[in-house]
């Protein structure tokens, strides 16, 4: 048996408020006045196009990206303006400068003014299975001084391994950041990304297993060669040493290489 539902009381009238009877009495208030038309909007100012964000350039060996040039284009030199910087020297300078990217640094506790430069290099091994040999190209970036009428090489790092034009093939295969401190005594070498020699090293060693697996004897033999010949440039390069601090007139390496100063920035 289903109880009955007892009706709900019926609400009270509650009178209004004596506030809100004055309200009702007072007559509405008149429309409002159209507003002033709004002034004209300001001619928009044109703005400066927006910098593209830096362009990933990936490392062939690793998946990331290739780390900026330890010189800045706006400083670069001309190469007349490297050849007069040692000209008023009265030094010559060394014979392979003539196709030589340079920037003026300052170095030293006494700022002495020097040159920061990019050289290009080939790479290359002889191989039975290819002819020519096998070959690639890298950079070094090296600060060079003169003293006493002669040019001295104060640093080199070897900091870039790419490829040949005519290989086919995108490059860089791998890069090292090379970087001066504003004071001049200091430089850092650092991976383009945490553990990045060692995955490089994974992937040439892997990429080596493959070829044994799936190519046939002459590609095999051919092509282990090259993975040989590119785990011995990756390994002379990661193998550097990472701090350089300048003291008596040049700079030295502050660690062996592939210490725990890899990741030093400044």
């Amino acid at each position: 048996m289903v109880a009955a539902c007892a009706a709900p009381p019926r609400a009270t009238p509650t009178k209004p408020h004596a506030l809100l009877r004055e309200m009702a009495a007072v007559p509405p208030a008149p429309p409002p006045r159209p507003a002033a038309p709004a002034p004209a909007a300001a001619t928009p100012v044109a703005q400066a196009p927006r910098e593209e964000p830096p362009r990933c350039n990936k490392l062939g060996w690793v998946d990331m990206c290739e780390p900026p040039a330890p010189h800045a284009d706006a400083a670069r030199l001309a190469s007349d303006e490297v050849q007069a910087w040692f000209t008023r020297r009265g030094a010559k300078p060394p014979k392979d400068f003539a196709e030589i990217d340079c920037d003026l640094v300052r170095i030293g506790p006494d700022r002495e003014e020097a040159l920061a430069c990019v050289r290009v290099r080939h790479y290359s091994q002889a191989s039975a299975a290819n002819v020519g040999g096998v070959y690639r190209v890298g950079s070094d970036w090296f600060v060079i001084a003169v003293r006493a009428k002669r040019a001295q090489t104060l640093v080199s790092v070897s900091y870039v391994v790419d490829v040949l034009d005519r290989e086919g093939l995108d490059g860089p295969l791998f890069a090292m950041g090379v970087v001066l401190d504003a004071g001049g005594q200091r430089i850092a070498v650092m991976e383009p990304g945490e553990n990045a020699c060692a995955q490089a090293k994974t992937n040439l060693a892997k990429r080596r297993k493959e070829l044994s697996a799936n190519a046939d004897a002459d590609e095999r033999r051919a092509m282990t060669d090259w993975v040989r010949f590119d785990a011995k440039l990756l390994d002379d390069i990661c193998r550097q040493p990472r701090v350089w601090i300048y003291r008596q007139s040049r700079f030295h390496p502050l660690a062996a290489s592939g210490g725990v100063v890899s990741s030093a920035r400044f």
